[in-house]
């Protein structure tokens, strides 16, 4: 693990703990506020947390053996900007873990693994948390399937392990690990959009629990509960073209309007607010939070990168390769966001102060594919999609890997594994990919079908959501 990931994590946990313990009403302003197992998030503490998604539970059968039992509560991802002593801390995959020990706890200890797609990972020593005389605990863990162990003081838990260690009843009292996701059962549902022909492009999960989505030829925005109820909301100037859409630490959802040089604002309650981009013609295309606290998007004709404040106010940062094409754009685990060029082929990295690096993608396929999306993977790297064809992943040191694989559209799943949405000949589907191995794919069902899939991701609900350009927004997911 990179030092300053732990030391990043590190100050996660000591913040929760404290929100954990000291409580505290007061007048602080915050993002939001969710109250989980007793601990508040975000009480005049000088955080400002934003869930997302909401939080699963894992419910674990009682311990039925002479030794304490452990129970994970709850198991809640969110990014935040968190600010103690005015230090800037953010880790836009952190996980922070509730947990609960029955029966005697003195001399106790819990560790925390993460379970990523290979092999297990103790995020750092700190995630020991000694229990004595509370049975409470709460501890930080990198993104993926979460287990944990009672073990006593002292007990030096390995660093990595293929496999948990062994109940002994001695050193590892107890041992919790959430079942796995069994996409065998999921089912897809679709719900069409009221309006025809309205060309949905990106979604993402809003800060009220809905997922929202951009409709870039009815120049709209979309909003639909996990339950499927869509609602639409005209953005004020015509023609706009609704592009990349993200959640904004305010509390609002925030889209690049590529057409009409704007980057417009929604509230939850639907009330937009379109600021201009002072570069003219530059098409903004695709919008994500920053671990700053504002937002910051791609100009695909302008060449920029650029940050947008809350409050509307833009600054713009030029790529240095002319006419590289900035298209998508994710916050990074470093703090940083990362963006793809999809005319320079390069991948792009700009800081929150505006220092920018260009990573020239190798000509390792026979050709050098023109990257478009960029997520965070579950293994903390960031991984994009090219077209024609070439999947990539580069880590945040700038080492990359080229695969020859035509998916364009990929998100991590509920199961902490890459999927994708695409085509199989003419068919529409979703897939799932371990590293680059196809695992399973699954047809777009009717009414659907034969289906557009376009943009990717997984919902608060635990299931895939899928704009569609056939005019549904699709679920693939457990039974509702």
């Amino acid at each position: 693990m990179r030092t300053d990931t732990a030391v990043k994590l590190l100050a996660i946990l000591v913040v929760a703990i404290c929100l954990a313990g000291c409580g505290g009403g007061g007048s602080g302003s915050m993002t939001s506020e969710a109250t989980n197992n007793g601990y508040v998030f975000g009480e005049d503490q000088g955080a400002e947390v934003t869930m997302q998604p909401a939080p699963p539970s894992y419910t674990f059968p009682a311990w039925s053996g002479t030794a304490p039992g452990i129970r994970i509560d709850q198991v809640t991802q969110f990014s935040s900007t968190v600010n103690p002593a005015g230090a800037d801390i953010y880790q836009g995959t952190t996980q922070v873990v509730f947990g609960q020990v029955t029966g005697p706890t003195t001399g106790k200890a819990v560790v925390v693994y993460a379970y990523t797609n290979a092999y297990y990972i103790q995020p750092l020593t700190s995630t020991t948390i000694n229990i004595s005389g509370e049975s409470e605990w709460i501890a930080p863990a990198n993104a993926g399937k979460i287990s944990a162990l009672l073990v006593a003081q002292g007990y030096a838990a390995p660093a990595t392990a293929s496999a948990l260690p062994a109940v002994d009843g001695v050193n590892v009292f107890a041992a919790a690990t959430p079942g796995n996701v069994d996409v065998s059962q999921f089912v897809f549902s679709e719900y069409p959009i009221p309006t025809a022909n309205s060309g949905p492009a990106s979604i993402v999960t809003g800060p009220d629990g809905a997922l929202w989505f951009t409709e870039y030829n009815a120049n709209q925005i979309g909003r639909v509960t996990t339950s499927g109820a869509i609602s639409e909301y005209r953005a004020p100037t015509a023609s706009a073209a609704p592009n990349g859409i993200a959640a904004g630490a305010d509390g609002a959802v925030w889209f690049a309007e590529s057409h009409a040089n704007q980057i417009g604002r929604i509230t939850t309650s639907g009330a937009v607010t379109e600021y201009p981009v002072p570069t003219a013609g530059s098409s903004p295309e695709d919008i994500a939070a920053g671990s700053d606290g504002a937002l910051w998007f791609t100009e695909s004709a302008g060449n920029k990168v650029a940050r947008i404040a809350t409050s509307g106010a833009v600054t713009e940062y030029s790529v240095p390769t002319p006419g590289s094409e900035p298209w998508s754009i994710v916050a990074g685990p470093d703090l940083a966001l990362w963006f793809t060029e999809s005319a320079g082929k390069k991948i792009g990295r700009v800081t929150t102060s505006g220092q920018l690096t260009e990573y020239p993608i190798p000509d390792t396929l026979g050709f050098i594919p023109s990257p478009y999306e960029i997520i965070v993977g579950a293994d903390g790297a960031l991984w994009f999609a090219g077209g024609p064809a070439g999947l990539g992943r580069i880590t945040t040191a700038g080492e990359m890997t080229l695969w020859n694989i035509s998916w364009n559209n990929i998100a991590v799943g509920p199961d902490q594994m890459m999927w994708y949405a695409g085509y199989t000949g003419s068919l529409g589907v979703v897939g799932q990919f371990n590293e680059t191995v196809q695992v399973s794919s699954f047809d777009v069902a009717a009414p659907a079908a034969p289906g557009e899939p376009s943009d990717i991701i997984t919902g608060p609900d635990g299931a895939l959501w899928v704009t569609d350009g056939s005019g549904y927004i699709v679920r693939f997911g457990p039974p509702a």
